[in-house]
């Protein structure tokens, strides 16, 4: 047996490994609070994207129907109606000038249609009216489960049912055509 004081080999080897256990869970417990950061930040990123197209494609047809209307300006054209030096050149603008003019229209069907889904605005409205019509249920006695985008600008897709007998609901795919809101699809509950 030993008297002296001082530790044997085997507990000095124990220390040391106690010691490098300890900060190497250490480490992973800091990689592992990186890693879990990162990963809500990606998902409160992505889920602030998913909110931002909207207004952003707002915005982009905003600025589109701008640009259409300084095309259609004669003061805003860069010097078209200058008289060219050389006469061959007069007959090719005013041919361009008019090919232009024929390509454009200002028919307001044509002209992209930007859907709001608020309740109570005239397109909502439209939408619910749309709906009463391809199921055959009254506005006032349909309850809307949902409505929003059905895959494009000018689709929309809703469920609905009657009052008095929810568990009939109804899937109505809406599209926008000649300026108002029509029926494509009905899909009737299955009973």
């Amino acid at each position: 047996m030993r008297t002296d004081k001082s530790p044997s080999r085997s507990s000095r080897h124990k220390r040391t490994s106690d010691r490098a256990l300890k900060w190497s869970i250490s480490i992973v417990s800091i990689l592992i609070l990186a890693v879990g950061c990162i990963f809500v930040a990606m998902l409160l990123k992505t889920s602030s994207e998913e909110s931002a197209p909207t207004h952003q494609q707002v915005n982009d047809k905003h600025i589109s129907s701008n640009t259409k209307d300084t095309k259609n300006d004669p003061s805003s054209k860069n010097d078209d109606n200058r008289a060219p030096n050389n006469p061959d050149e007069t007959t090719d603008n005013s041919s361009d000038t008019s090919d232009e003019e024929s390509n454009e229209s200002n028919d307001p069907s044509t002209e992209d249609h930007v859907t709001s889904y608020d309740k109570g605005t005239a397109d909502w409205n439209a939408q619910i009216k749309a709906m009463s019509e391809a199921t055959g249920i009254p506005e006032s006695n349909m309850t809307v489960y949902w409505l929003g985008n059905g895959g494009g600008p000018n689709s929309s897709l809703g469920r609905v049912a009657p009052k008095d007998a929810p568990s009939q609901k109804y899937v109505v795919h809406l599209e926008y055509k000649n300026g108002k809101w029509e029926a494509e699809s009905v899909k009737k509950p299955s009973e």
